[in-house]
């Protein structure tokens, strides 16, 4: 055997080793979210009941319950579940201060998200529904009066609304914790036709 040979043998080895560890890598990288047992909202749902808005501890560093958290944020969390109607979230808006809302499926993406900049007559009307509940909702409207409300289409039937009010200054949290407690995340039936 030449030495050409044996570096085409061991190169062809090389590259196999190399083929066969990146799809190992990769498999494992795709399948570790349905093995981890305490993700974002199995760690919310520990804290949060249904269809009420719960305050979250305040961030701080390695115990944060979802990823990026700021620490001049005040949060608040209301988990959902459609299976029995649609949720309503309303929340009164103050221009002067910072809240926004982000709609998480149950395995925490963000479906939608929203500030305080899209506040209508200083409100926010949203009614988070699954597709059958939305088409329900719309055979009763009415074409001369249209509802005021956003209608989002949720993912899963499962899954939470972060809330986020901004803390400008040390002293103003416990304004912030207000604010976001303020939101309303309110049950719903919708009647099926």
């Amino acid at each position: 055997m030449t030495f050409i040979d044996r570096l085409l043998t061991f190169l062809l080895y090389a590259i196999a080793v190399v083929f066969v560890a990146g799809v190992v890598h990769l498999v494992a990288i795709l399948i570790m979210p349905e093995f981890a047992p305490h993700d974002a909202f199995a760690r919310i749902s520990k804290l949060a009941s249904t269809h009420q808005p719960v305050p979250l501890p305040q961030a701080l560093p390695g115990k944060e319950l979802t990823p990026f958290e700021d620490p001049a944020v005040a949060q608040a969390v209301c988990m959902f579940d459609l299976t029995h109607g649609s949720l309503h979230v309303h929340a009164n808006i103050d221009p002067e201060h910072l809240l926004t809302l982000s709609f998480r499926g149950r395995e925490g993406r963000v479906f939608y998200g929203v500030t305080d900049r899209a506040a209508v007559h200083g409100k926010i009307d949203i009614r988070i529904v699954t597709p059958e509940q939305l088409q329900a909702l719309d055979a009763q409207d009415d074409e001369d009066n249209p509802p005021q409300e956003l209608r989002l289409v949720a993912p899963q039937p499962k899954g939470f609304v972060l809330i986020d009010a901004l803390v400008a200054r040390p002293g103003e949290r416990a304004a912030a914790e207000a604010r976001a407690m303020s939101v309303v995340c309110a049950p719903e039936a919708v009647a099926q036709n």
